[in-house]
């Protein structure tokens, strides 16, 4: 199977007093289509960093970051707007910032499919739908502020889905659940993902984002440090 995200020899390097901190230094990392691929590191391993590379956030200082054939690196305005709307979906490890407090659950959700110039009609379809799979289709109509913490999560996912992107790019997906909690999130990514035959990027700390990996790779200090297949 073909690699759908290709990250060749990247460095980042950020400005400081000092003269500059290496964020990345010369990280290669490459994702097979349809795979769900799990990167694990402590904070300060460069995980971080490198998601907002691929989703063309941020660009590296050397080396080159490619998916779908496309050179995320070298994107810039419109171009770049095209990209996350159609080719990658993104669930911030924050959360709340893809929500508008004053859009309901079911325009959250649809916002997406807008930027992809789906009609009315259909996003609202399609939104409810979706977050009728995760368990929030008696919720459509409620505003970020009417949802816990796990119900704002599950409607970012589904913004981070609904326009079926070949790649999710996700950022500490558990990070600010329970236990409990954050099994039923990878569950429910793991899930998605696979029915609708998305590429998967995981970037987290916690050890049980490995229950739903294809592939773990383990970064530290910005290097990959160790990498295998699982399941």
């Amino acid at each position: 199977m073909s690699a759908l995200v290709e990250v060749r020899d990247v460095f980042r390097v950020h400005p400081s007093a000092e003269g500059g901190v290496a964020a990345l230094q010369g990280l290669s990392l490459s994702v097979r289509e349809g795979e769900v691929c799990v990167v694990l590191g402590p904070s300060g391993s460069g995980k971080s960093t490198l998601v907002r590379l691929v989703a063309g956030f941020d660009r590296p200082s050397a080396g080159s970051v490619r998916v779908a054939g496309i050179d995320v690196s070298a994107l810039s305005g419109r171009r770049a707007a095209r990209y996350r709307s159609e080719v990658l979906g993104y669930a911030d490890q924050h959360y709340w910032r893809a929500l508008a407090r004053e859009l309901t659950s079911i325009e959250l959700v649809g916002l997406q499919l807008g930027l992809a110039g789906a009609p009315s009609a259909t996003r609202a379809d399609r939104a409810a739908e979706l977050l009728g799979r995760v368990g929030l289709g008696d919720r459509l109509e409620a505003r970020p502020r009417e949802l816990s913490g796990g119900e704002q999560q599950r409607v970012a996912l589904c913004a981070a889905l609904v326009h079926r992107p070949r790649l999710l790019v996700a950022d500490e997906p558990t990070g600010e659940l329970d236990a409990s909690t954050a099994r039923g999130m990878l569950a429910l990514v793991a899930e998605l993902v696979r029915e609708h035959g998305t590429t998967a990027l995981v970037v987290s700390h916690d050890p049980a984002t490995i229950e739903i990996a294809d592939r773990v790779v383990r970064v530290r200090d910005g290097r990959v440090s160790d990498e295998q297949l699982v399941g």
